[in-house]
């Protein structure tokens, strides 16, 4: 019998090996009325991207279209940032608490920037570039070898 689990382990070890520790900062830890009171200032929720990420979450995104729903959209985005969030450190239940902040409300802009930096730092390849709104139209012909106008020089004066 193959043992995929156990080339699996060593694959995630060495990738986790290999990836290192990318921190980034995300929002901010909740504030008691006393902090608010007091003018202290707001320290920001640290995380962790995710070495091994599985491959579900991104190809939801992947397969997004013109034609996908808004819940469609907001749900592949959401998921795609969630699982490549490192989860240690209750990592996950602080990042769904500053989403769900009306303090300092996150955006769909800000979820998205977001989960495009987390793919190029995850994959180390910048995010698919959008696609146009409109299709490209196609080539006219053959372009003209010939000169386009006379020479300055004869170039009528009128």
């Amino acid at each position: 019998m193959h043992d995929f689990n156990a080339e699996r382990a060593k694959r995630h070890a060495e990738r986790e090996a290999e990836f290192g520790s990318k921190p980034f900062t995300f929002g901010y830890k909740p504030q008691s009325q006393e902090d608010k009171e007091g003018g202290k200032a707001r320290e920001p929720e640290q995380f962790y991207v995710r070495a091994n990420v599985g491959y579900l979450s991104i190809k939801r995104v992947a397969a997004l279209s013109e034609e996908s729903t808004g819940g469609e959209t907001f749900e592949a985005i959401e998921s795609s940032v969630i699982s490549m969030i490192d989860p240690k450190g209750d990592a996950l239940e602080r990042f769904l608490a500053i989403t769900r902040s009306n303090d300092d409300p996150v955006t769909f802009d800000d979820l998205v920037e977001l989960q495009n930096w987390l793919i190029q730092e995850q994959s180390g390849r910048p995010p698919t570039q959008e696609q146009p709104s409109a299709t490209t139209p196609p080539p006219t012909g053959e372009p003209s070898t010939a000169p386009s106008s006379t020479e300055p020089g004869e170039a009528s004066k009128t």
